[in-house]
């Protein structure tokens, strides 16, 4: 799925172009490996399911750590108090 637009003249107070760019930013740009693999009704193969589950498998183990990090902080904010 390709799709190219081009505007020659783009007043820059223009708020219309802005939310444009932002819907195609998150609806096709950031979702781009999602929907490249989703195609034959949706199915996705053994592949990129994997793929995808090693992906939020290390965002979970990210955010595990950060919440960690912030709650030791809390803890010893707590503690020295």
């Amino acid at each position: 799925m390709h799709a190219a637009v081009a505007f020659m003249q783009v007043n820059l107070e223009t708020k219309a172009l802005v939310k444009l760019m932002e819907a195609v930013r998150t609806n096709c740009n950031d979702r781009y490996d999602e929907i490249c693999h989703q195609w034959k009704g949706k199915v996705l193969g053994p592949k990129p399911v994997a793929c995808f589950a090693k992906l939020e498998m290390v965002k979970a183990r990210e955010l595990a750590i950060e919440v960690g990090k912030i709650y030791s902080r809390v803890l010893s904010i707590l503690y020295i108090e």
